[in-house]
């Protein structure tokens, strides 16, 4: 992995283009915010765009926007190493794919190029192909055809995310991680006795991808600080604490919850309690028992205060991580011929079903495995496949939880 060129930039502000996609902030007040991540990459077959999560308690997540605009060409050279001038047939291939959490494999680039009967002179050192250090041009250059190129491409693509089910994997405080992957090949063939070396030289290729999540922000409290809090408990309780500063009757305090981040309900209701003394600090907790675990293993808490007059705020969220396979699995070695190993971080007693998928995002095999309690599972394919990049995609049989892994085979 390199990186070419690298640089973040964070903006809040309105949103007006992108209104269309998501919904308004609840009576239009505070405005939709935006955050939003740039990065650039140029000239790799494969570069990686780390970006931070959406953090909870700066809002409600309404929308994230996947932007992705690729420019550039792929070049190569053909030598001919013959005594006399040959013609050669030359296809030149690429396929460009992103990834990004929730979307899978997105197709961008899939173009083929053919280069019919390209006449090349013979080469300075006719005959027995030179050793390497010795693959050099002919004293004009006129062996080698530099003009070969794929067609050139410029091309934007934007995915507007706003399934509360695929947002899921933008909220908390972790990183995300998306991936551009350009994929050249070519071929060449010969008329008559042929020697030649051909090669991809260079990639000429610009890719941006930008990343913008749109939020409402969390309302200020009426009156007096409030801090909320939420902990992990045993056997799945969750203990929710709040203190307040200059506390007064009448108001309602709900907690609520969310297993997305962007839609939640409230699980009881609590009165203020007014102290004696202005300057007393009132605490207040409220415990809750899980019925469950999320797919993703994140519960979002907040807390919801109705003053008198009826006006409505809301606490920052808070968010309490639970482990899942999403934290558990990886792969090795890495890149691999046929043999791989899943490793997990804990006993592993629930049965799996794993998938082999190409470039494309076709599934080229698949199979179900019973690690039975154990930290690791040593499998084989069941045949040797082109080398290339992969993705291994795991799904727990009981939770229905899914990873996918990125594998490049040998």
């Amino acid at each position: 992995m390199r990186f070419k060129f690298l640089h973040f930039i964070i903006i809040c502000s309105l949103v007006l283009w992108h209104q269309a996609a998501v919904a308004q902030c609840p009576g239009g007040v505070p405005p939709l915010q935006i955050v939003q991540y740039d990065s650039t990459s140029i000239g790799d077959d494969l570069s990686y765009f780390p970006y931070d999560q959406f953090d909870p308690s700066m809002g409600t997540l309404l929308g994230v926007s996947v932007r992705v605009k690729v420019t550039g060409l792929i070049r190569m050279t053909v030598i001919n190493y013959n005594t006399t001038p040959r013609a050669f047939d030359v296809e030149v291939r690429r396929r460009d794919y992103f990834m990004a959490p929730g979307l899978g494999i997105y197709i961008m680039v899939d173009s083929t190029v053919n280069y019919n009967t390209n006449p090349i002179p013979a080469a300075q050192y006719p005959g027995t192909p030179p050793t390497y250090s010795d693959r050099v041009p002919n004293d004009d250059f006129s062996n080698i055809n530099e003009r070969l190129i794929s067609a050139p491409v410029n091309k934007e693509v934007i995915q507007e995310i706003t399934d509360p089910a695929i947002l899921a994997n933008y909220l908390g405080t972790g990183a995300i991680e998306l991936e551009y992957a350009l994929s050249p090949g070519y071929s060449v063939e010969g008329f008559g006795s042929s020697q030649t070396e051909s090669r991809i030289t260079t990639y000429n290729t610009r890719i941006v991808i930008e990343l913008i999540y749109t939020y409402c922000p969390n309302s200020i409290l009426p009156t007096g600080k409030l801090e909320f809090d939420a902990a992990k408990q045993a056997d799945n309780n969750v203990l929710l604490t709040w203190t307040k500063e200059k506390e007064t009757n009448g108001i309602l305090y709900t907690p609520e919850i969310s297993t997305d981040g962007k839609n939640f309900s409230g699980i009881g209701a609590m009165q203020s309690q007014q102290p004696a003394n202005e300057s007393t600090i009132v605490k207040y907790q409220f415990d809750y028992r899980l019925p469950g675990i999320t797919n993703d293993g994140k519960i979002y808490f907040r807390l919801k205060q109705t003053a008198v007059n009826g006006q409505i705020s809301y606490s920052e969220t808070r968010v309490i991580n639970f482990e899942t396979l999403r934290e558990k699995l990886s792969l090795y070695p890495n890149p691999a011929e046929r043999n791989v190993t899943l490793s997990f971080d804990s006993q592993q007693k629930d049965n799996l079903n794993l998938a082999l998928l190409n470039s494309s995002g076709q599934v080229v095999e698949t199979r179900n495995i019973s690690p039975g309690g154990a930290r690791t599972y040593n499998f084989a394919f069941t045949r040797n496949h082109p080398p290339g990049v992969y993705f291994v995609r795991v799904i727990n049989a009981a939770t229905r939880q899914q990873q996918v892994l990125r594998l490049m085979i040998r």
